[in-house]
């Protein structure tokens, strides 16, 4: 620590004299500054309101002694962080444990002696100036990642408004009818880029809303098999277009699960849509439902080239474009998964994938029934 730098140290002890004893002892080491507090309860109070660096507290105080006091601090989200030295005349080995268990960075044996105490001080003001630099660039890189994150939400609503036009525009073209084969080529190629482009917006603003939005999932009794029924068929034309064959299977004795459909919807959209970008032609996609004791797992699994374990450690973050690529070109903005990811761990599911190169990939989302 600087010499130059000065620490603020609460001495909290219900005897004038060991006050006056610990405050001699520290005097003159660093231009520290000193608060006093006679008991635990004024001892909270203090550090509360000033912050000191460092809190040296006796054990056997009136109203709040200073184990107690340890708790309030540490239960104390504001001031938790300040390290607590407990003086005490206790021998009993346990409880030292308990308080050191409870948060407290050292402890010191009275009768106090100067050089034990002036080492202590020092260990435990080193300890408090590196959380507090850890803290403060913790609280930076937190700032910084909100401010990306506004910055992602403002391009994203920016950028939507002018491919809504583009779409817009690229269907009254297509209506007036007066347009030549290879006109009709570059407008569908203009159409798909579009629509990509709105994809990706759309998980972009996803990603940012599933992250900072606390409300509330929308509960209600899904019943299961009418449920992936309805979802399924949504998929026909995808399936169609690459000749691939849906493999159905559910096993429930239970038929509903009690969960929010709109957000069970997106999961599983997703992972049907990656099944059959990354999946060739004519291959198959199974489909299952499998109730266990206290759990519902609903699987996809593929047929395509795998996940290796490098991308499986990776896979979940953001804008990871994995190994393997999709078949005919589709998009993949690398969001897809990290958004199951999130919406999973939202109904208070967790993810099981099962994949081998070139064996496909099995993903599970196991939620509580």
């Amino acid at each position: 620590m600087s010499k130059s730098s000065t620490s603020t140290i609460l001495i909290v002890d219900d005897q004038p004299d060991i006050i006056d004893s610990v405050t001699g002892y520290l005097n003159g080491q660093n231009n520290y500054r000193f608060l006093q507090a006679v008991n635990g309860q004024m001892a909270c109070e203090v550090a509360e309101k000033r912050r000191p660096d460092l809190i040296i507290m006796d054990w056997e105080m009136p109203l709040m002694n200073g184990y107690q006091a340890l708790l309030k601090i540490k239960n104390n989200p504001e001031i938790s962080h300040i390290p607590v030295i407990m003086a005490t005349g206790r021998s009993s080995s346990d409880d030292l444990d308990q308080a050191l268990n409870a948060g407290a960075a050292d402890y010191i044996r009275k009768p106090i002696e100067k050089q034990e105490l002036l080492a202590r001080v020092r260990t435990c003001l080193s300890i408090s100036m590196y959380i507090k630099e850890i803290k403060s660039k913790n609280d930076k890189l937190i700032d910084l990642n909100r401010e990306k994150d506004g910055l992602i939400n403002i391009v994203a609503h920016d950028l939507k408004s002018p491919l809504c036009t583009i779409a817009g525009f690229i269907d009254l073209i297509k209506r007036d009818g007066t347009i030549n084969k290879k006109q009709s080529e570059y407008l569908s190629i203009i159409d798909n880029a579009t629509k990509d482009g709105m994809c990706l917006i759309e998980d972009l603003l996803d990603v940012h809303s599933f992250e900072y939005d606390d409300s509330k999932i929308q509960l209600s009794a899904v019943h299961i098999k009418e449920y992936i029924g309805d979802w399924l068929k949504t998929f026909d034309r995808e399936l169609e277009r690459k000749k691939q064959k849906l493999k159905l299977n559910i096993q429930v004795s239970n038929s509903h699960i009690n969960t929010d459909p709109l957000l069970l919807q997106r999961i599983l959209n997703n992972l049907l849509s990656n099944a059959i970008k990354f999946s060739e032609i004519k291959k198959r996609i199974f489909i299952s439902v499998k109730e266990n004791q206290s759990t519902f797992d609903f699987s996809v699994k593929d047929e395509g080239p795998g996940i290796s374990k490098d991308d499986q450690e990776k896979m979940f973050k953001r804008f990871q474009k994995l190994t393997a690529r999709p078949t005919q070109g589709e998009s993949s903005n690398g969001l897809g998964l990290s958004i199951i990811k999130a919406l999973t761990y939202k109904l208070g599911g967790e993810i099981i994938v099962n994949s081998q190169l070139g064996q496909g990939t099995e993903f599970i989302i196991r939620l509580k029934k």
